[in-house]
């Protein structure tokens, strides 16, 4: 993963993908998106957070990013 100034909250994730943090938490445990759990935080590294939905397009449609 990144610096730690690519870092960031589950909560700025939901904003940047418009779901809610608790799906955000989901796709963090389920290893959907990448991220590391910082106490009871989960951290996600935007570049590669936007990497895999780049990469993922089945993730990308299910979010509604897929432009349609």
């Amino acid at each position: 993963m990144g610096s730690s100034l690519d870092m960031i909250s589950a909560d700025e994730a939901a904003r940047i993908l418009r779901v809610s943090p608790r799906t955000v938490r989901r796709l963090c445990m389920d290893r959907k998106i990448p991220a590391v759990k910082v106490g009871s935080q989960w951290r996600i590294d935007r570049t590669e957070l936007m990497r895999t939905l780049a990469r993922d397009s089945r993730m990308s449609c299910w979010l509604g990013m897929d432009g349609k």
